[in-house]
C-alpha cells in the first residue's frame, strides 16, 4: 500500500507508468516543436497551459468547496486526481511555516525524470519544466490573487529538489 493514500502497490505502480509516460509525451511534444519551429513555436503550448490552470481554477471555484486558505487548497486539490496522481509520482514534504506560509519540496520527479531520459538538453528541460508549472501558477494565482509563488530550488537547475514558496 502506498503509504500517504492507501492505494495498492500494483494502483501505485501504473500510476508511476501513467505519469512517466505522460510526462515523456509532454517533453516530446517540446522537442518537436522546438526543432520545428524554435522556441518561439513554444507560445502555443504556453498559452494552453495557462488555460488549464484557468479551467482548473474555475472547477475549484465552482466545486463548491471552501478555499480559504492554503490548507483548504492542499486539502482539496490533494483528494484530486492530479494531487493523488502527484502525491505517487512526486514525493512531497510539505512544510507548514505558517497558515499564510507553506513549503513544498520535492526530493525526486518523475516528470524531470522523464524528461531527462528523452535525451533533452538542459536548456530544454529548464523551460520544458516551466512551461508544465504554468497551469499550477495560474491556478494558484486565480485562487489566492494576494498570495505569491516561489520557485526557490528547482532540480532542472541542479539543486537537490524542487523547493516552492507559497505565502501571502
Amino acid at each position: 500500500m502506498h503509504p500517504k493514500n492507501n492505494i495498492p502497490d500494483k494502483c501505485t505502480e501504473l500510476v508511476r507508468f501513467m505519469g512517466y509516460d505522460s510526462a515523456k509525451t509532454f517533453g516530446l511534444i517540446v522537442k518537436e516543436i522546438v526543432e520545428l519551429q524554435g522556441h518561439e513555436g513554444l507560445k502555443v503550448l504556453e498559452k494552453a497551459m495557462i488555460e488549464k490552470g484557468r479551467i482548473a481554477a474555475k472547477k475549484m471555484k465552482s466545486s463548491g468547496a471552501k478555499i480559504n486558505s492554503f490548507m483548504d487548497f492542499g486539502r482539496l486539490y490533494g483528494m484530486s486526481q492530479q494531487g493523488i496522481t502527484n502525491s505517487i509520482i512526486s514525493p512531497t514534504k510539505m512544510e507548514i511555516i505558517s497558515p499564510n506560509e507553506v513549503v513544498l519540496v520535492h526530493t525526486s520527479c518523475t516528470k524531470y525524470n522523464a524528461w531527462c531520459s528523452l535525451g533533452l538538453s538542459d536548456e530544454l528541460i529548464k523551460e520544458t519544466c516551466r512551461i508544465y508549472f504554468l497551469a499550477t501558477e495560474i491556478l494558484f494565482k486565480e485562487l489566492f490573487p494576494d498570495a505569491q509563488m516561489t520557485k526557490e530550488r528547482l532540480l532542472p537547475n541542479g539543486d537537490q529538489t524542487c523547493n516552492i514558496r507559497f505565502k501571502r
